[in-house]
């Protein structure tokens, strides 16, 4: 929970620091862009194959172990991969980009030692000392298991505050004559190839904004959408 008022307190203060200091490079803003929605696309297929795993109860006990075990190994691999895209924006000359990248950073770490925790909890559920007397152990599986997914739901929660941030690096931070920020740091080419990233990765769902039943994922890919498919002009126009 402070994790979460750490980072709500962050984006109050963001608008500041994107004003602060000279211009910054929009290549550079362009790559770091597509970049979290690359490592966005790895959460969304760690929850497409968490969806696929097998449920508590199955017949075939040792078989369903070994799978959730597998899928805890690779969706740790998929994250700190997903991470390592981000780290080398922490170096940025823009600040904006760096102080993002850092917060982006710090949310990967935590869902890595999320998978490492769920991990622990498969291995301790098939060990054989809890097959043998799985009704006893039941109930501290229950608990742990539920526990697990609170923390789970608050870290993906962070990912919503963590695309409002890129948000703030994808507008130009400097006003136009009207002192107006109207316009994205993106030229329409590269403003149309992230929308079709997202669309690709999360489906035309996103198109119509936040819905009933999306997941904190789905809701941090929408709000990229929407300020991309927004009244902000490209650097182009």
């Amino acid at each position: 929970m402070k994790r979460l008022i750490v980072f709500l307190g962050l984006l109050l203060w963001l608008p500041a620091l994107c004003a602060a200091g000279p211009a910054p490079s929009y290549d550079e803003r362009f790559a770091f862009a597509k970049d979290y929605i690359l490592a966005l696309s790895d959460l969304k297929g760690i929850e497409t194959a968490a969806a696929a795993l097998p449920k508590n109860g199955g017949k075939d006990v040792v078989g369903d172990g070994i799978q959730r075990m597998a899928f805890a190994k690779k969706a740790k691999s998929d994250i700190l991969s997903a991470k390592c895209l981000m780290e080398k924006y922490m170096t940025s000359k823009d600040e904006m980009v760096a102080t993002t990248a850092a917060q982006i950073v710090s949310v990967y770490e935590l869902l890595a030692g999320n998978m490492d925790e769920r991990l622990k909890l498969f291995e301790d559920l098939y060990s054989p000392e809890v097959v043998k007397n799985f009704d006893d152990y039941q109930v501290v599986f229950m608990k742990r298991q539920s526990d697990l997914e609170a923390k789970t739901e608050e870290i993906y929660y962070m990912l919503t505050s963590c695309s409002v941030m890129v948000t703030h690096v994808m507008i130009k931070p400097e006003a136009d004559k009207e002192g107006k920020k109207s316009y994205l740091v993106f030229n329409s080419v590269q403003r149309s190839e992230l929308k079709l990233d997202l669309l690709n990765i999360f489906g035309n769902k996103i198109t119509e904004g936040f819905q009933e039943g999306f997941s904190y994922l789905d809701s941090a890919a929408a709000i990229l959408y929407q300020v991309l498919s927004g009244p902000h002009k490209s650097l182009n126009e």
